[in-house]
């Protein structure tokens, strides 16, 4: 009854007269007495979905999940900083091959067990083995000693500087949960009732429509504030929104610029994570001779069609900026050394006709109808008109888009991503583009060249300035000498924040980054 009423509420939002209500600007911080605070039930809205709880099957997608349901011992801060956790601290030691990690003690479970090393040691071997990107984050880890009851030492087969980073980033792989309930209940019975050392535990889970959290008064950092968490499941951000606008629902992520700007106008409070958390991409089917994409001259020219700036004006107005690579400019892997593939027409045709492709062919675009993909890839299609190139769109649904990202070589033609950037777009080079990974962008699709996978890995043997400076040309054989990938848009995540939600710092570093053990509600 809730979101038929809020369908009947979304008729209403184009009078002026029911717009803003007053709400705040920002999220204060109120002198309320800690007792007041006590009690409430917060209700986080999403147009998202999850197949799995558990953290073995959760991609980096999936964080808005992850970051709700479980803890990691390592996760990404301010501006791409690694901060710990449930680790305590961690160090490296190239020399010996080896990361230290200090646990923090008195942490429970869900369930009563303990967090400490022997669960810590279980959890990244379980993902190592079974993770979704368990070859690709944690591959290099050879083996985990235990030092005592919170120290672990993780030794590896070959130094890489990128592993703070691989725990850090969303896919789970080093979200913690309960040995003791794996023991107890199996792999199966975790994929719907997960339990971990979150400030809210797990209650029901209903497809397609809410999870339901409840406080765990034994929390490490100390008893909530709220009752519990609802997240609600919606199939519209516009009845959604709706639904925040009645007050029916307390903090969502605003995907649609035109969105955020209106109710930012409307007095809202719209938090902008503080750094860029997405990039839009488009990959090219480089394996197959068959496909016109094998001939490097032909994803130049792609690349000289796609007018970059008319994307962002158009579908990105309120928080995106130009993009062409994975790093903003000013961040640490920026490379101002990369060709930004300015918008040429007469030179995209020309690179067409020495691949002989003077008059055009067709070709496909395929990508997935959630992140805001399909109006750029639309724009896209027409523009790529203006050399003769037909695009067909294929827009597939979720499940599809992940087995398909992994290589679309079936599909021919290019497909359309998004990469999640808070870790740094530097890792998600060595992620994507070295040889031999298990799970990736483009696995099978893209090439893996020698060159660029010398740097990589001598990126990851490497630490300090001189990784990043193989990083950087790694990028720029990516990007220039081979046109593995074209990057045409980049943007902030953004989080409508309800002025009665004091405290929670939602999506303040990355989607769903939050404090929402010390966050309360005005009453």
């Amino acid at each position: 009854m809730k979101k038929v009423l809020c369908v009947i509420l979304l008729c209403m939002l184009l009078i002026p007269a029911f717009a803003g209500g007053g709400h705040e600007t920002k999220e204060a911080s109120p002198a309320f007495e800690p007792e007041s605070r006590f009690g409430g039930t917060l209700v986080i809205g999403t147009t998202a979905t999850v197949s799995s709880l558990s953290t073995v099957d959760m991609r980096g997608t999936d964080q808005f999940f992850e970051n709700l349901l479980y803890e990691p011992l390592l996760t990404v801060g301010p501006n791409g900083t690694i901060v710990p956790v449930l680790a305590e601290s961690y160090s490296a030691d190239p020399e010996s091959l080896t990361y230290t990690f200090k646990l923090r003690q008195g942490v429970k479970f869900h369930d009563g067990s303990d967090f400490n090393a022997e669960v810590a040691k279980w959890n990244l071997e379980y993902y190592k083995e079974t993770g979704v990107y368990g070859s690709s984050y944690v591959g290099v880890i050879d083996s985990i000693e235990i030092i005592d009851d919170y120290t672990i030492v993780l030794h590896l087969s070959s130094w890489d500087a990128f592993l703070p980073v691989a725990l850090a980033r969303g896919g789970g792989a080093s979200y913690m949960m309960s040995k003791q309930a794996f023991d107890t209940y199996g792999a199966d019975y975790l994929k719907r009732h997960p339990v971990s050392t979150s400030p809210f535990m797990f209650e029901s889970w209903t497809d397609g429509e809410s999870i339901k959290l409840v406080k765990f008064k034994d929390y490490w950092r100390g008893e909530p504030y709220l009752d519990a968490v609802t997240i609600e499941m919606f199939s519209e951000a516009m009845v959604l929104q709706a639904a925040f606008e009645a007050g029916d629902v307390h903090i969502f992520s605003v995907s649609d610029g035109d969105m955020a700007a209106y109710l930012e106008n409307n007095g809202y409070f719209i938090q902008k994570s503080s750094s860029p958390s997405m990039a839009y991409v488009i990959g090219f089917n480089c394996n197959d001779p068959s496909d016109p994409f094998s001939d490097v001259r032909v994803r130049q020219a792609v690349s000289y069609a796609i007018d970059s700036d008319q994307i962002v004006n158009t579908c990105f107005t309120f928080n995106g900026t130009v993009a062409t690579q994975l790093d903003p400019v000013g961040g640490t892997y920026y490379n101002e050394n990369i060709n930004p593939y300015d918008v040429d027409i007469e030179k995209a045709k020309a690179l067409l006709a020495e691949a002989g492709y003077a008059d055009g062919f067709t070709t496909t675009l395929t990508t997935m109808n959630q992140w805001n993909l399909p109006l750029p890839v639309q724009m896209i299609a027409e523009q790529l008109k203006g050399i003769g190139i037909n695009v067909e769109l294929n827009i597939v649904e979720r499940a599809q888009f992940f087995v398909l990202q992994d290589g679309w070589g079936a599909e021919g033609g290019m497909f359309a991503s998004c990469f999640s950037l808070p870790a740094g777009g530097g890792s998600q080079i060595a992620a994507n583009f070295a040889q031999n990974l298990g799970s990736a962008f483009g696995r099978t699709s893209l090439l893996h060249p020698d060159d660029v996978n010398e740097l990589i890995q001598k990126a990851k043997n490497s630490s300090g300035d001189e990784s990043v400076e193989y990083i950087k040309s790694a990028e720029e054989l990516v990007y220039n000498k081979y046109c593995l990938m074209n990057v045409f848009a980049m943007t902030n995540n953004m989080t409508a924040i309800s002025s009665n939600v004091i405290d929670s710092e939602f999506g303040k570093d990355t989607g769903s980054s939050n404090t929402l053990w010390k966050a309360y509600l005005v009453k």
